[in-house]
């Protein structure tokens, strides 16, 4: 039997051009404090930082290592959606009605 090979970046996070989404968040972040603070500059230069920082750190770790960081509530997105044969299904199921 023969190897399938897969493309390489089916999972991959979504990406804006040329940046993958998980890099522009402290960018983002950053200019919305920076305009908030009148600090535009300051903030966009420390939101350059941080997004390099954070993609060295990315890039030297396993793939999906920082949905570690935002706890079981904020990686459900990340989950497969919970059949009706599934236990937390049924419960939530009861609990409705």
């Amino acid at each position: 039997m023969q190897p399938l090979a897969l493309p390489h970046g089916v999972d991959d996070p979504p990406s804006l051009l040329l940046w993958r989404l998980d890099d522009l968040i402290p960018l983002i972040l950053m200019l919305v404090i920076g305009m908030l603070t009148d600090r535009l500059a300051v903030f966009l230069v420390l939101g350059v930082m941080l997004s390099r920082l954070y993609g060295r750190f990315r890039d030297s770790r396993p793939d999906g290592f920082a949905l570690h960081w935002t706890g079981p509530g904020a990686s459900a997105a990340f989950r497969p959606p919970a059949t009706a044969s599934s236990p937390s299904a049924r419960s939530a199921a009861a609990y409705a009605s």
